[in-house]
This record gives structure tokens, C-alpha cells and sequence, in this order.
């Protein structure tokens, strides 16, 4: 059963999707996000396809879904049917989903940004955050993850073990993001 409702009747899968990318490792952060970008696409391209054959779906607003942070390192993307079976998705699985639901409905937008967030691990080596977020045709950032859930990020990273690098005028993203397609 999905969260908020009644489930909407899919068959078993067929098709599981996965990547296994070392990319983000060998490449600088702004590529790195240029490959996050590239995958939050695919995934509101997936979305846009489901919307079009399910208008029942529910808005992702009104969905019962929740914000759910996955592990570092092993994100998982998943479509609107997964996030719905789960009830929780990241900012991977919601912005994609919110931006197809905006396309699908007829609202303007511009499509979907990434924001990179430099982190210090505790052993001292760093790593980049990637934030995926909806832009509105005007400009204006929508984030589904806050929304829905997301606690505020510098609390968040510090359980995890990270602490944001911070500049003379706050948080520094060292001229990285956000990027939009």
C-alpha cells in the first residue's frame, strides 16, 4: 500500500535500472554535478512517461510521501511508482518527480538545478554534496525535499559525520551551482 491511499496497481517490474558510477571520484565537482544533472533528467523523463499513462497519481504535495536522506555513496533514483511503494524519497527522487508533475500539468518550467555543497569528511578529505532542486520558469527555486521533510542541511551533515566549509560570508560553494537544464 502506498502512503495516503489506496495503492495504484502496477505489475511486478520487469526492468531494475542501476548504475554503478565512479565518475564522481576521478572528475572535478562542477563535472560532477553535470552527471548528477544528467541522471535527475532521466529520472524526470521516467516520471513525465508515468504521469502522462497514471493521471491518478496523486500530487507529490498531497502524496503522503516524506523526505528520506539516503546513505552517501549508494543513492538510489528512484521513479514516482517506487517512491510511492515506499513512501519516502531524496532529493534525487522528488525534485524529478515534482518537475515532471509542473511539465505533465502545464505550469511553466525551466527544469532542474543542482546546488554543490563542499563537505569536510572527519578524516579531513573532502567531498562534494549534490542538492537537486526544481526551477520555476521565473527563476524561483522550489525545493520538494524541504517540503516534505528535509531538516536544515548543516545540522543534518554534522550527524552524518561532515561539516560544511564556511567562508567569510557563510556557507562558501567555492563558485560550484547551482546548474540548470
Amino acid at each position: 500500500m502506498r502512503a495516503g491511499g489506496p495503492p495504484i496497481e502496477t505489475a511486478q517490474p520487469v526492468y531494475r535500472a542501476g548504475f554503478e558510477l565512479d565518475t564522481l571520484e576521478g572528475v572535478p565537482p562542477d563535472a560532477e554535478a553535470c552527471v548528477v544533472l544528467t541522471l535527475a533528467q532521466c529520472a524526470y523523463d521516467v516520471n513525465r512517461t508515468w504521469l502522462r499513462y497514471h493521471p491518478e497519481t496523486p500530487p507529490i504535495y498531497y502524496s503522503g510521501v516524506r523526505y528520506r536522506r539516503q546513505n552517501l555513496g549508494a543513492d538510489r533514483w528512484l521513479d514516482i511508482p517506487r517512491i510511492l511503494a515506499t513512501g519516502y524519497g531524496s532529493c534525487s527522487d522528488l525534485a524529478p518527480w515534482r518537475a515532471a508533475e509542473l511539465n505533465v500539468y502545464g505550469h511553466e518550467l525551466a527544469g532542474l538545478g543542482v546546488k554543490s555543497l563542499p563537505l569536510v569528511r572527519n578524516d579531513g578529505s573532502l567531498m562534494m554534496m549534490h542538492h537537486v532542486v526544481v526551477i520555476r520558469a521565473s527563476g524561483e527555486e522550489e525545493d520538494p525535499s524541504v517540503a516534505l521533510g528535509m531538516p536544515p542541511t548543516a545540522p543534518e551533515m554534522a550527524l552524518m559525520g561532515f561539516h560544511p566549509m564556511w567562508g567569510p560570508s557563510g556557507l562558501s560553494a567555492q563558485g560550484f551551482g547551482p546548474w540548470g537544464i
